[in-house]
């Protein structure tokens, strides 16, 4: 039998993007609520905003289905719990 080793591909365990991943019904003090975002602000320019303040494991601007435009906030999701800290 083969062992796990993510080196060569075989792997039993989630990847870093599962483990990391967020529970929506529960808090988390790695995600942040911004208010107050510009309508003209994109999802890039959002998270490229953040990412001076540490490693970000998810972001996004809210926008309109029905219009496409922006709602005017956003979510943020830093890697650990002390980036969203400094970010304040």
């Amino acid at each position: 039998m083969e062992e796990s080793n993510p080196q060569n591909g075989n792997s039993n365990s989630p990847n870093a993007a599962e483990r990391l991943r967020i529970d929506p019904t529960k808090r988390d003090a790695r995600k942040l609520f911004v208010g107050g975002v510009p309508g003209n602000v994109t999802d890039a320019e959002f998270r490229a905003f953040f990412e001076s303040y540490g490693a970000i494991i998810d972001s996004v601007v809210m926008f309109d289905r029905d219009t496409g435009r922006s709602r005017g906030f956003g979510f943020v999701t830093f890697a650990d719990e002390v980036s969203p800290v400094s970010a304040l």
